[in-house]
């Protein structure tokens, strides 16, 4: 899909591309990566997965969407993230802001791999196990060229981490 619309640039439409990153905040009413939250503020995630995640507010990503129709670039892409974390130190970050005890220990991969290997069918997974097959291939990711050209000022891990709880008490959801 981004081709096609990068592809419609040589065509004369107007068009460009945001990719953000692993989107967390208040207002996730689809549990997207909020599942990950509600596991984590439940004291129930004892591990974490190798690897590592760029983090990033939704309310950042809404105001880069804005930014990107007032500075962006015709047929440029930008990555709309915040910071590189370890996924131990994040998942840490969100257990800190939470009140609860971080997770333990690290799920090797040949753990992963079995769980992968299940699919769908786990309940107890915070997240769907498509997310999981992905794992190897995550990474930290440079954000300064939205940073630069957009204006983009992403908040703070806690502060999305913390805001995005409170929004989930208030909902009912934890």
């Amino acid at each position: 899909m981004e081709q096609i619309v990068l592809g419609s640039v040589a065509q004369k439409f107007p068009a460009l591309v945001l990719n953000p990153t692993a989107v967390f905040g208040p207002g996730d009413v689809n549990l997207g990566l909020a599942k990950l939250l509600i596991v984590v503020a439940r004291g129930r995630m004892l591990g974490w997965l190798p690897g590592e995640i760029n983090v990033v507010d939704a309310r950042d990503v809404a105001q880069a969407h804005i930014s990107a129709v007032e500075k962006g670039k015709i047929g440029e892409r930008y990555i709309i993230g915040g910071d590189n974390y370890r996924v131990k130190d994040a998942l840490a970050e969100a257990a800190n802001v939470a009140g609860v005890k971080p997770p333990r220990f690290e799920i090797p991969y040949w753990i992963l791999k079995g769980l992968v290997g299940l699919g769908d069918t786990l309940p107890f997974l915070p997240f769907p196990a498509n997310h999981l097959r992905t794992v190897e291939y995550w990474q930290g990711y440079n954000c300064k060229k939205a940073q630069q050209e957009l204006d983009f000022s992403p908040r703070p891990i806690r502060e999305t981490f913390g805001d995005a709880l409170e929004w989930l008490r208030k909902t009912g959801y934890l």
